[in-house]
């Protein structure tokens, strides 16, 4: 490790004046874009902390409230109250939860009560004991996440400008506006499923996946990530239509959404 660091440097020695300024300038600017990102997630974070204590104390007394109404009598007015209660904590709750109040509140049968409380009481499980102090091992990959999570905007904009670059020097060489539509369309989907591919990955890195979306969401993702490539593999002079497939699988992902 320490020669390869010392055939790094020896390198970096042996270069020009101006290769040198250069590599110092990248260099600055990736510390510095990294310093700026990594600023921007942990104010973030710390913004975060207290709707989470919030969230945390509304999905307390949101079980509670249910259990209270499955062990009385359930009278309308304790109905009222239990409705009133889950209407309180509504904004607090997630994507998930949303979807399973909003299903008792159209059937308001007991099986539906019991799967919203079921759904409340693993959410609960997942949160931390506030105060209290984290297993090791969610410590490390606490601090991994917060060391890769500014890499991803980092990546984006390092993808963004080297395509930007590519099709520049591309689209310049060409005469043609049929040959140009199809480098227009190529970087376009490239870039589309590229920064598909970053947020799909930084979604899984802090653990904000929704659950229970099924097969479907996922299949539509993975076809915007890899149609411009299976164009280009099979018949590069069609890529124009990759876009508009990207376009329909990114409306079907959103009907999907919706429909969850």
């Amino acid at each position: 490790m320490l020669n390869q660091l010392y055939e790094i440097y020896d390198s970096f020695t042996k270069l020009d004046g101006t290769s040198k300024f250069y590599v110092t300038l990248c260099i600055g600017l990736f510390a510095f874009l990294y310093k700026t990102f990594l600023g921007m997630y942990s104010d973030d974070d710390k913004q975060i902390q207290p709707i989470r204590i919030k969230t945390g104390e509304m999905l307390g007394k949101i079980e509670a409230a249910i259990i209270v109404y499955q062990m009385g009598d359930k009278s309308q007015s304790a109905l009222d109250k239990l409705i009133e209660k889950l209407g309180e904590g509504y904004c607090y709750l997630s994507w998930e939860v949303k979807q399973k109040l909003r299903l008792y509140y159209v059937n308001r049968s007991d099986a539906a009560l019991n799967t919203l409380k079921r759904v409340i009481a693993s959410e609960l499980d997942s949160y931390p004991t506030f105060g209290g102090k984290p297993l090791l091992i969610d410590q490390i990959f606490a601090l991994i996440a917060k060391v890769i999570r500014p890499f991803f905007p980092m990546i984006s904009i390092v993808l963004i400008v080297l395509l930007f670059g590519a099709f520049i020097s591309e689209f310049s060489e060409i005469d043609f506006t049929s040959y140009k539509i199809n480098i227009v369309a190529k970087y376009f989907a490239l870039l589309l499923s590229g920064l598909i591919f970053l947020s799909i990955f930084n979604i899984l890195i802090e653990g904000k996946i929704r659950r229970s979306l099924g097969i479907k969401p996922w299949a539509y993702t993975f076809g915007i990530i890899v149609v411009p490539f299976i164009f280009l593999a099979i018949k590069p002079s069609l890529i124009s239509l990759a876009i508009f497939l990207q376009f329909y699988l990114v409306k079907l992902l959103a009907r999907t959404s919706k429909s969850k």
